[in-house]
């Protein structure tokens, strides 16, 4: 068995545009920042086969939290 943590910073960018049909303008909007994430996670590993579940938090404009699994076999 294992546990796994991450901790880091990564920069991100985001564009938005709005196109207003009746008046015919458009509307652009930018965001980009640097901010950080964590994570952590837990696995099995049984000689070449390995099974995890990870779990990480983005802190951005529009936040985001990913919940992940993976199966792996090393040949």
């Amino acid at each position: 068995m294992f546990i796994n943590a991450d901790l880091g910073v990564h920069r991100w960018y985001q564009s938005e545009q709005y196109r207003f049909l009746g008046s015919g303008s458009t509307t652009f909007f930018d965001y980009e920042d640097w901010d950080t994430f964590y994570g952590i996670g837990a696995g099995i590993k049984k000689d070449n086969f390995e099974i995890s579940v990870n779990y990480k938090d983005y802190d951005m404009y529009y936040d985001a939290e990913i919940i992940g699994a993976s199966l792996k076999y090393n040949f």
